[in-house]
């Protein structure tokens, strides 16, 4: 037997605004508060909503790859090609 899970439809009126309220449930399995930014895409015929990344969410994310004085050399690296 093949078990298909289909995504729950939620559906919400766009207000005179043109604001829609995010369910809880997503709102918390994205971590999505207060505050947080979205980014919508237009993808045809849908539009698609994502968290945003900002550059302080990509701090320490190179960490993982290199060590602080390779960072470092790569950082001069890059202002020398930009003088």
């Amino acid at each position: 037997m093949v078990v298909v899970l289909v995504p729950v439809l939620v559906e919400h009126q766009v207000t005179r605004k043109g604001q829609v309220t995010i369910p809880l449930e997503l709102r918390e399995k994205h971590g999505l508060g207060e505050g947080s930014r979205v980014a919508f895409e237009d993808a045809g015929d849908c539009i698609v909503m994502r968290k945003a990344t900002g550059f302080l969410d990509l701090i320490g994310s190179g960490a993982r790859h290199s060590t602080p004085d390779e960072m470092n050399k790569l950082l001069e690296e890059m202002r020398k090609q930009d003088a």
